[in-house]
């Protein structure tokens, strides 16, 4: 079930902040015990570590992606 729940989360939105309120928003419907929402909290601290790392991973993606066009590559190799 937590998978299925995961995957509907739209990860098109390339964008930190609306990436980590998509998370944040599918919390309670993975479980009722996790009801603390503070930054202090250390399952907040692990899905924003989580959303950092596919902030990274979208940045890389998407320079690979530019540079399998000649109008947009930036390194001359």
């Amino acid at each position: 079930m937590i998978m299925s729940e995961l995957a509907k989360i739209d990860y098109t939105k390339r964008d930190y902040q609306s990436t980590r309120s998509a998370l944040i928003n599918k919390i309670p419907g993975i479980t009722d015990e996790w009801t603390d929402r503070n930054p202090s909290d250390l399952g907040i601290l692990l899905l924003e570590l989580f959303v950092g790392s596919i902030d990274m991973l979208q940045y890389y993606l998407d320079r690979k992606a530019n540079e399998a066009f000649l109008s947009s590559a930036r390194e001359r190799i």
